[in-house]
């Protein structure tokens, strides 16, 4: 058994979450090697106005996206702090993470539209963030953003996923009545259609 443990962090909304989220971790602890990956479903995200389901709807949907995978589990830390009316700040969630597995090796998992915010000085603590832990970030299909211009970019491990699939497209497809099947998990499937948390019935 190593010494030190390699624990990644998958933030998000969640709204809802899909394979693509799955893909991400499957493949950060395949190529970095990770213990296991921590899904983390934002309580009160800063930058995002609002989410369509509730905190606890979130929740059980990252529980059932999981399943039996193994070396997933989903922490409910923002969660809780967004119940005390704390917003979810990536900071803050890092400090937790650092503070409870203080001898592991923390990767913070996001997209790459996410670090482009930071880049921007859209996040709390700005491009300060990047020393606190190792970022790894997905290089999406279709999105352009020129790291060359960034040499923070350097610091960063890249991961590249070939799923192009995102919440918005899912809830879109919903409002349309279209089939979500493969783009998440059927549970998931199943739990949207008997709440009907983003409109009608698909």
């Amino acid at each position: 058994m190593r010494s030190q443990a390699r624990i990644g962090i998958l933030g998000g909304t969640f709204d809802p979450p899909h394979f693509g989220h799955l893909a991400l971790a499957k493949k950060a602890i395949r190529k970095l090697d990770l213990d296991k990956v921590i899904f983390v479903p934002a309580g009160l995200p800063p930058l995002k106005k609002k989410t369509f389901a509730s905190s606890q709807e979130r929740l059980k949907m990252v529980k059932l996206l999981l399943g039996k995978e193994k070396k997933m589990e989903v922490s409910e830390f923002e969660i809780k702090e967004g119940e005390k009316g704390k917003i979810s700040y990536a900071l803050q969630t890092i400090k937790h993470f650092k503070k409870k597995y203080p001898r592991a090796k923390i990767f913070w998992l996001i997209g790459e539209d996410s670090f482009e915010e930071i880049l921007e000085g859209k996040w709390k603590g700005g491009k300060k963030i990047l020393d606190e832990v190792q970022f790894v970030v997905a290089a999406r299909p279709g999105y352009h953003f020129k790291k060359e211009n960034f040499p923070e970019a350097k610091k960063v491990f890249w991961l590249k996923l070939n799923l192009p699939i995102s919440a918005t497209e899912i809830r879109e497809k919903i409002k349309k009545g279209e089939k979500i099947e493969g783009l998440t998990t059927q549970e998931i499937i199943d739990y949207l259609r008997k709440k009907k948390i983003y409109g009608r019935s698909f």
